[in-house]
């Protein structure tokens, strides 16, 4: 057993399995999954950083990020500013909640950035590799999902979905399902737009498909549509 695949740039892959592994889960998990992996790349960005004894070395390696990583690092730092401000304004939010959402926040607002400096040149084979988990979680997405649609079973029993064949996946409510599976839609519409002869690309739409269907959350099977 080797760990070369599961290994780039001389770092574990494994936080980056650990991200896709979670996306089933309900909020709690990937919370825990996400705090986990921002605080592995974190150390392995601060101990390479740390190997790094003149400046224009590590300004070499480290400058020079994607724009559409800072666009989208701007983009999510100013809605995490938005909602503390939301939060602060309103006179039912205990003060508390501004700082809450920030560090809640924080390592999604990081996440791209960091794993950018961290994990650099991606070989094809690495990608798709990821791909190919990240098709495997959202298989196991929609076996969950059509099981319950059709034996009408859930992990959270509430007066909304005690008489309910409404799929809900592993989360407390079927829109939030809904809303987590059409968060990555557009993956599975690209991806299948720009690799129509990988089989995993139609398992990974279709799995979509099941989970947004069974879901029976129309608004957001019309935003999928549209």
């Amino acid at each position: 057993v080797t760990l070369q695949p599961f290994r780039q740039n001389n770092y574990p892959i494994w936080p980056l399995y650990l991200l896709i592994a979670v996306m089933p889960l309900a909020v709690a998990g990937q919370n825990i999954g996400v705090v986990i992996a921002f605080l592995a790349m974190f150390s392995f960005l601060i101990s390479e950083v740390d190997k790094k004894v003149q400046k224009d070395e590590i300004k070499e390696d480290f400058s020079g990020a994607p724009v559409d990583l800072t666009a989208l690092l701007i983009g999510t730092s100013a809605y995490v500013v938005w909602m503390c401000v939301a939060t602060h304004l309103a006179d039912d939010n205990p003060g508390l909640d501004v700082a809450t959402y920030f560090v809640g926040f924080l390592p999604f607002m990081v996440m791209p950035s960091l794993a950018r400096s961290v994990y650099r040149d991606f070989t094809d084979q690495t990608i798709e590799k990821l791909w190919r988990a990240v098709t495997y979680v959202t298989i196991t997405s929609a076996i969950i999902a059509l099981s319950q649609y059709t034996l009408e079973w859930h992990t959270h029993i509430s007066y909304f979905n005690a008489h309910s064949h409404r799929a809900q996946g592993l989360y407390s409510h079927p829109l939030t399902f809904a809303y987590t599976s059409l968060a990555i839609w557009p993956m599975a519409v690209i991806r299948v737009i720009s690799k129509p002869r990988s089989r995993s690309s139609w398992f990974f739409f279709f799995s979509l498909v099941v989970c947004l269907w069974t879901s029976e959350s129309r608004t957001v099977q019309l935003t999928a549509l549209g």
